[in-house]
């Protein structure tokens, strides 16, 4: 029960053209075929990928031969967590689900109660498990069926999986391609496909011309895990737009808005539609807070419009289409949930703090910076990336709700929950993950206020590692291996077979309107395995999660991170891998935060209120810190060595390191105002890298100081790990 990671540099899970392999390599993609009976395009990716590594060939293919889930653009702090949950085996203590408590055991699941939930963990465990293939996407595929058609037929079907249990994403852009993996893998014929006018029509393929079919066929699942209706994939769940007017038809709360791509027009319906300032500009699909801006006026319109000029979001979606809605301001929170057959299960909820904050900056990643300045410059083509000023929304911190289900159901934050789950209703959030943003309007003037309303949903697992597991025991990801270690364990015929005998069939008929009920019989499973709203196990701490926040282009300052670590309630760094790169000794460099994406990371912080606060406090004191102290000791250094008057170009470090024995020796060829210049230049350059092992050195450093810090040779010093 292991996972295996997939990575590759060109989007797809690999090539099926074959170039000239040496004797060697065909004899390993030879090896591989004999041993799994797979097809030569599944053993030959496998061995392009692992070369020589026969050992990595054998446990990709063993994944790609055991049933799996395939999970598609996850960060690597999931992939060890997910792997980690599916080396386990289910037990009271390894999964810590509430119905597995040795309390509940003899218990029956709601809606399979012809076994106990002691039944459920012995299937599973006697199952022999799962696996877990973790496919990489470079670029996001064009949102559309003929681009997903192509990603199925290359990343899936030509992979030669044996028997797939489901898809899962952690990214915004990827769940439209979700939902349609699902539908598409168990839904329907697997052969190549072609667009139509009504859809997606399947082209015949004798199953003879390919074996990996042959060997699918045998284990062709149908129940449908992590995936919902591909007709409203898009138009509910990732338009921004369509969510909202799809809120508006079932009669929730909904923020108004208006949608365009250009700003004029935007303008103008703003005006129809008497939308007052402020407002939200934003994409109307995108992720991260990219390209989200906060406007007061007409100008800012026309700014928020001109960043996004003929860019793509970072979810391939065309940025510059936008969509300006009334700014809700009030509390907002953060409510994580699982999903099955429509019985939503709340993992953990967070209360969340962002903040205006106005930027001069051209809004763009670096690299998108670049390729377009280059464009403008050598081809004239495109545009000119310009700083402009601007009013951004950042992410200050999360903080965990703790027991949700023992609050009174008036409070705000079970208010905010079952408006979420209504919300999740109306959007068609039947089966999977959901990460949903809401705020509790607090404008005095306006209609709706003390309601919550939804900002956004993303139909997808949340974008890092779980946070409150040690606070309820279970999480997203835990409840996901569950769900697909049932599936794996209970056939689809049992799960009919149960559903028949106790007179479910029919009765699902009656509840869904489709057919004869059989398809939601098979999909039954002993779910959910927790109840619908989580305890604490403890609230004696709780977890906040800091996110940071460079003011300008910066380095990481090692001392400072160290400083940090020490802190009584630090916990970890979260979204992001600078502990460990900065570990291996590389100088790191941050762009000027302006969104989520450019954030350079966050830090769990893990106590009681009263110490978090405290330690929250110092951080943002010194985090984008240059103080006086500092800027005093750095100009008394600088100073200091200027007035040395000797060739110094190649000398600073010699000055500062040189031996004592040698430096006597040298002091003793010098005057006697040289030697003082020196030695005064040395105590002053001493007492600046004292401040960085002593006092509150900063997160981040401008790299404006680059210059001073090699003039001085203390750049090694002060963004050293050691």
């Amino acid at each position: 029960m292991q996972g295996h990671e997939h990575m590759h540099s060109d989007g797809t899970a690999g090539h099926s053209d074959k170039p000239n392999d040496d004797e060697g390599q065909l004899r390993r993609v030879g090896d591989l075929m004999e041993r799994f009976g797979c097809t030569f395009e599944s053993a030959y990716r496998t061995a392009q990928r692992h070369r020589d590594n026969m050992g990595a060939c054998e446990e990709e293919m063993e994944t790609k031969m055991r049933p799996c889930l395939v999970a598609i653009e996850v960060r690597h702090r999931q992939r060890a967590y997910l792997k980690d949950l599916v080396s386990k085996s289910v037990t009271v203590d390894s999964f810590q689900l509430p119905f597995f408590r040795p309390e509940m055991l003899h218990e029956h699941p709601k809606l399979f109660p012809t076994l106990t939930w002691e039944e459920v963990m012995r299937l599973i465990n006697k199952n022999g498990g799962i696996r877990v293939f973790f496919i990489d996407v470079d670029q996001y595929p064009a949102c559309g069926q003929e681009a997903y058609e192509r990603f199925y037929q290359d990343s899936i079907i030509a992979e030669g999986f044996l028997d797939i249990l489901a898809f899962v994403t952690s990214t915004d852009g990827l769940a439209p391609l979700v939902d349609f993996l699902h539908h598409r893998h168990f839904g329907q014929s697997r052969g190549p496909v072609c667009s139509s006018g009504s859809g997606v029509t399947s082209l015949s393929s004798s199953p003879s011309e390919n074996t990996a079919h042959d060997l699918q066929a045998k284990t062709r699942r149908t129940r449908i895990l992590l995936g919902n209706d591909t007709r409203t994939s898009v138009t509910q769940r990732q338009n921004k737009e369509g969510m909202q007017l799809t809120l508006k038809e079932h009669g929730l709360q909904y923020i108004k808005g208006v949608s365009g791509r250009s700003a004029d027009v935007v303008k103008e319906l703003r005006r129809e539609a008497d939308i007052q300032f402020p407002v939200i500009v934003k994409p109307i699909s995108g992720a991260g807070s990219e390209f989200v801006t906060l406007c007061y006026n007409d100008e800012d319109i026309d700014v928020a419009f001109g960043v996004s000029v003929g860019v793509k979001t970072t979810q391939n979606t065309e940025a510059s289409y936008m969509m300006l809605q009334e700014y809700i301001q009030g509390h907002e929170y953060v409510v994580n949930v699982v999903t099955y057959q429509g019985v939503h299960v709340v993992s953990d909820v967070w209360r969340s703090w962002k903040y205006p904050y106005s930027v001069h900056s051209s809004r763009l990643r670096p690299s998108l910076e670049h390729k377009l300045t280059i464009a403008y410059n050598a081809l004239g083509e495109g545009r000119q990336p310009l700083a402009v000023d601007t009013t951004v929304l950042l992410y200050d911190r999360v903080e965990f709700v703790h027991d949700l289900a023992q609050l009174p159901e008036e409070s705000e934050e079970r208010r905010v929950v079952a408006y979420t789950l209504k919300c999740l209703d109306a959007l068609g959030m039947r089966q999977g993950c959901s990460h949903c943003e809401l705020r509790v309007d607090c404008r005095s003037d306006s209609p709706n206020f003390n309601t919550p309303v939804l900002i956004e949903l993303n139909a997808r697992m949340l974008g890092d590692v779980p946070r409150a597991t040690k606070f309820v025991g279970y999480d997203q990801h835990t409840l996901i291996v569950y769900l697909v270690m049932c599936a794996a364990a209970i056939s689809e015929e049992t799960s009919f077979e149960h559903a028949k005998s106790l007179g479910f069939a029919s009765e699902l008929s009656r509840e869904t309107g489709a057919g004869d009920g059989a398809e939601e019989a098979r999909s039954l499973l002993p779910w959910p395995p927790a109840p619908l709203l989580y305890r604490s196990l403890s609230a004696d701490v709780t977890r906040h999660v800091l996110f940071l926040s460079a003011e300008q282009e910066s380095h990481l300052c090692p001392p400072g991170f160290k400083a940090v670590q020490s802190l009584r309630t630090f916990n970890s760094f979260t979204r992001g891998s600078l502990l460990e790169r900065m570990k291996t000794g590389e100088t790191l460099t941050v762009s000027k935060t302006f969104d989520l994406l450019s954030s350079p990371g966050a830090i769990v912080l893990e106590g009681t209120s009263e110490e978090i606060l405290q330690d929250t406090e110092y951080i943002r004191r010194v985090e984008n810190n240059i103080s006086s102290e500092w800027m005093s000791l750095l100009e008394r250094a600088i100073t200091a060595l200027c007035s040395i008057r000797l060739p110094l170009s190649s000398h600073t470090i010699e000055l500062a390191d040189i031996s004592t024995a040698h430096q006597q020796e040298w002091f003793h060829e010098l005057g006697e105002d040289v030697v003082t210049a020196i030695t005064e230049y040395q105590a002053a350059r001493q007492d600046f890298i004292d401040y960085f092992t002593q006092s509150e050195p900063p997160l981040f450093i401008p790299l404006a100081f680059d210059k001073f810090f090699s003039a001085l040779g203390v750049r090694e010093v002060i963004y050293s790990w050691q």
